[in-house]
């Protein structure tokens, strides 16, 4: 972010908002005694909006108050933060930490078997990001961030493989670009410098069990999340418009996202395609209450689609996947549009904003999100224009026709069909429609729609994404 020449100005009006805010969010905490603490996660949209307004001034404030140059040093030297949060969590060291009083440093060095002098150094640098406290001399206790890496959970499954396996990874984006030159290919990745291998990350996450069951516990844990939950799905679209007709979930897995779209609309029929040993392994699975409309067949998706139907769904499909291989998956279901001219494609994933269109915070989360994908199996978060581009590259007759964003949810439906065979024209750049009215869904009803063992689910994904 740039500043005016004179920042008194500007500093003074960020000040105020921080005030007006400040005491905005302060009514907001102040709960009863017989209520629960405010969790922002669920908060009410303008609490959220405030909260959001407020991390924003705070980090706009910080930067008048560094300027460019410290700004810049304090980015080159965080590289600590993220060294000593993995050493921490490589020996364990939350576990021997009692969970009230202390533990003198050589006792705790003893029981993790760490030599002292390192934890000595690197718990008191840990110290200034709050990670553990010092109460009295030379006695570690617990913070309320290190009791969060105290015991299994999805905080330390978040933690743990962010820094034991993503942030290897992240460090050698440099060595990906100057061995591959932007190629591609699943295993012409940062993953595959960091970890010395030649397979492709989910191919090599077969081989580690450990990290595969991290990353499912993980996976599973931000899929039930408010942000990516399929409720999202189930409210987000004119389903019952379809009255009876048929939906294709395409690499739809488990089933989860049919299942919970079966109980909400019973008129409609789903068919659930994958791999054949995939269908293998779930096609049993279905719940009782919805098994007569749901039916799978096994089926590659880079391949002609067979099937006829109103609505062909990725939900989370083309994210993983670079943009040639997105164009194949696309362009494998024009035939089935084509022998049907009612039938559109449905696109659940996210819709990366345009440079500044929303606070930083969730902007530099975004793109994040974009560079992990990137790293690590060479995937790609799109913007609009990019989704455009891969929609036109699939067949020239294809367009977007709409792109909804379900309130509270990280992701966007895109709308796609052939221009000739659709009623509404192609969604203009950066252009979005209202949300329809849908029918109310009852949460209780989608309870159990998760995917069930979250390892067999990643087994699935793993040996899909390996092919």
């Amino acid at each position: 972010m740039s500043f005016p020449p004179n920042t008194a100005p500007l500093f003074k009006e960020i000040t105020q908002q921080v005030a007006s805010l400040t005491t905005t969010l302060t009514t907001a905490l102040a709960q009863p005694a017989d209520k629960p603490p405010l969790d922002f996660s669920t908060a009410p949209p303008d609490i959220i909006t405030a909260r959001d307004d407020l991390l924003e001034a705070v980090r706009t404030l910080n930067e008048l108050v560094l300027g460019p140059a410290d700004r810049l040093r304090n980015m080159a030297t965080e590289y600590s933060d993220p060294a000593t949060l993995r050493w921490i969590v490589h020996f364990k060291i939350a576990s021997h930490v009692p969970s009230s009083g202390s533990i003198a440093y050589p006792a705790l060095a003893a029981a993790a078997a760490v030599p002292v002098a390192h934890l000595r150094r690197i718990l008191r640098y840990a110290m200034t990001n709050g990670i553990f406290t010092e109460p009295a001399s030379d006695h570690v206790a617990h913070s309320p961030l290190s009791a969060l890496l105290s015991a299994p959970g999805s905080v330390l499954d978040t933690v743990g493989h962010a820094i034991q396996f993503s942030y290897p990874v992240s460090v050698r984006m440099v060595e990906m670009t100057e061995r591959w030159e932007g190629d591609e290919a699943k295993d012409h990745t940062a993953f595959n410098v960091a970890f010395e291998t030649p397979l492709p990350m989910f191919g090599w996450l077969k081989g580690a069990p450990d990290h595969a069951a991290r990353f499912a516990r993980l996976m599973t844990a931000i899929n039930t999340s408010p942000a990516y939950d399929v409720k999202h799905l189930v409210g987000g679209y004119e389903w019952a418009g379809l009255g009876g007709g048929r939906v294709v979930d395409v690499g739809g897995s488990t089933g989860h996202s049919s299942v919970a779209l079966a109980r909400a609309y019973p008129a409609l029929k789903f068919e659930i395609q994958d791999l054949e040993y995939v269908v293998e392994q779930n096609k049993a699975g279905v719940p009782a209450d919805v098994a007569d409309r749901i039916t799978f067949r096994a089926h590659d998706f880079f391949t002609p689609q067979p099937s006829i139907a109103d609505v062909f769904l990725l939900r989370q499909i083309l994210h993983d996947w670079p943009d040639e291989a997105a164009v194949r998956i696309l362009r494998g279901l024009v035939p089935a549009l084509e022998r049907n001219a009612d039938a559109r494609v449905l696109v659940m994933d996210q819709v990366v904003p345009e440079p500044g269109a929303m606070p930083r915070a969730k902007e530099k989360l975004a793109r994040a999100v974009d560079l992990i994908v990137l790293s690590h199996f060479n995937g790609k978060q799109r913007d609009l224009a990019d989704w455009k581009g891969v929609v036109r590259a699939a067949d020239e007759r294809l367009v977007i026709r709409r792109v909804l964003r379900p309130e509270g949810s990280v992701f966007a439906l895109l709308e796609v069909g052939l221009e000739d065979g659709g009623k509404a024209g192609e969604v203009s750049a950066g252009g979005e429609a209202v949300v329809p009215e849908v029918p109310a869904v009852d949460e209780a009803e989608l309870a159990g729609t998760a995917d069930g063992d979250s390892e067999a689910a990643l087994r699935a994904v793993v040996d899909k994404m390996d092919e």
